[in-house]
């Protein structure tokens, strides 16, 4: 006689329809090298989680260098150095994401947001996933810009992330939308110099021709402008007064 085991936990398949909770059940317990991400309740096998702050290797299935990595590259260390001048703000390479809505838990390609300390909209729990909307996600798109543009695109926006980029590196193409009375809408280039500017960071500046011809040093040089500016300066400052004013013990109410 065979006897099951109860405790036997099922294997991820690609296109099951799970809720978050049990993604992340079977998740990690998934053999090493696996990744997936849950797309409004959808498994879609892909990759394995990948841990804030973790310096685990994991497998990743084959990227084209000149129309994925190396364009993910290049938008990672534009985010890096943003935040690496901005106190109270982080950048990450793809990172876990719980998202509250839409049972979704998705893998970013590019990710900054606000330290949870000095107001931003996210968190870090005890698998090392981030939990909530990042401030702004990106997506380099060779070959999934129908998943980029279609449900990702849609889960982002019911998330209230508040700026999504799309590169898509085969026709050459850069959007960058930002969230308007919770619909995205494209972010125009300022009229002045043609740059691209968050709203979400100020200071964060991209210049799309000089990126997508890959003049590294203009972009950067781009974004030095944009950290320079005064609207920068007070952003960070705004950061900082609130990462000061929630360390500020609370007063006990008398009795």
């Amino acid at each position: 006689m065979v006897k099951l085991n109860a405790e036997a936990i099922p294997p991820l398949r690609d296109g099951d329809r799970l809720t978050q909770r049990e993604f992340f059940r079977r998740y990690e317990a998934a053999p090493e090298g696996t990744r997936a991400e849950l797309l409004r309740g959808v498994v879609s096998i892909n990759s394995r989680p990948v841990r804030y702050g973790s310096a685990l290797d994991h497998a990743m299935p084959p990227i084209a260098g000149g129309h994925h990595a190396q364009p993910q590259s290049a938008l990672n260390g534009w985010l890096y150095q943003y935040a690496a001048n901005t106190n109270g703000v982080e950048s990450f390479a793809p990172v876990t994401t719980e998202l509250p809505y839409s049972e979704s838990a998705t893998e970013p390609d590019l990710t900054l947001r606000i330290r949870p300390e000095c107001g931003g909209a996210t968190t870090t729990d005890g698998h090392g996933y981030i939990v909530g909307p990042p401030e702004l996600i990106g997506e380099i798109a060779n070959t999934s810009a129908a998943t980029d543009l279609g449900v990702k695109y849609d889960t982002y926006e019911e998330n209230g992330v508040r700026e999504y980029i799309v590169w898509r590196t085969v026709p050459g193409v850069f959007d960058w939308f930002v969230l308007k009375r919770k619909k995205y809408v494209p972010l125009v280039p300022d009229p002045a110099d043609g740059y691209l500017k968050s709203v979400a960071f100020p200071g964060l500046w991209l210049d799309p021709v000089a990126l997508l011809d890959g003049d590294g040093r203009a972009m950067l040089a781009v974004l030095q402008k944009g950290l320079a500016t005064a609207e920068h300066a007070a952003f960070e400052a705004k950061l900082a007064a609130t990462a000061a004013k929630k360390s500020k013990p609370r007063k006990r109410k008398k009795p």
